[in-house]
């Protein structure tokens, strides 16, 4: 049963989402919006570099920096990153303006999911699509049907650290084989494991902007060329 105060979030959402529309179409194209009272111009066109990774249809657009937020900001669905600390942004537009991104690295050590859901959002606003849950889920679930015909009654988890030099030293076939991280530098030791799996979660150095997380995908890329590991991760990480 719905409660009275659920009905009334939902409620206040929709309006919210109605205004945003609104104002959207009043103003027309507007470039992505940045609330700070102090970032140099230097920091500036590192966001837009940012920016133009995770978001380049958004980027093209440009940025406008703003010190505060008015009605203007407020009732617009571009999205508004926070270069700034929390208490510059009226405690209703916190919860209930979509499209509010922390993304100020300076005090916010998880940046980079941020820039993530960023990503997600601008896909949402050209209407564009990933692929669904329902659709990872068939592919995961076909997996498991096929890993469970194997029998095994071992599961291996290889991460990193000295220890997985010795990895090399010996046979895995008998048990499922889960690896992580950096391992897809070295296609040696990762064709000598032939993983089922490979996990990776982190918003900056697997799905960020920087040369390592690049270097990490284009190694990912040519390991799950060469076999048939399957990739599994967060679901919030698919645009990019």
């Amino acid at each position: 049963m719905i409660t009275f105060r659920i009905w009334l979030n939902r409620a206040i959402r929709w309006l919210v989402a109605l205004g945003q529309g609104v104002g959207q179409w009043v103003m027309g194209e507007t470039a992505v919006i940045i609330l700070s009272h102090d970032i140099t111009p230097a920091q500036t066109a590192d966001l837009q570099t940012r920016l133009a990774f995770y978001a380049p249809a958004l980027a093209a657009k440009g940025v406008r920096v703003v010190a505060r937020v008015g009605w203007r900001e407020m009732w617009n669905k571009r999205p508004l990153l926070l270069f700034d600390t929390p208490d510059r942004l009226p405690r209703w537009v916190q919860k209930w303006r979509s499209g509010v991104f922390d993304i100020d690295y300076r005090r916010n050590p998880r940046d980079g999911w941020e820039w993530c859901d960023l990503a997600a959002y601008a896909v949402s606003m050209g209407r564009g699509q990933t692929r669904t849950n329902a659709d990872e889920r068939e592919t995961f679930t076909h997996r498991i049907t096929q890993l469970h015909q194997q029998k095994l009654h071992k599961c291996y988890l290889f991460g990193t650290g000295p220890s997985l030099a010795a990895a090399s030293e010996r046979d895995w076939g008998d048990g499922y084989r889960v690896v992580c991280n950096t391992i897809v530098r070295d296609a040696d030791l990762w064709h000598h494991l032939a993983p089922h799996f490979i996990v990776a979660g982190d918003g900056i150095y697997h799905f960020g902007h920087t040369p390592f997380a690049h270097a990490f995908r284009r190694d990912l890329l040519a390991r799950l060329r060469e076999s048939d590991t399957l990739f599994v991760y967060p679901a919030r990480f698919d645009a990019i």
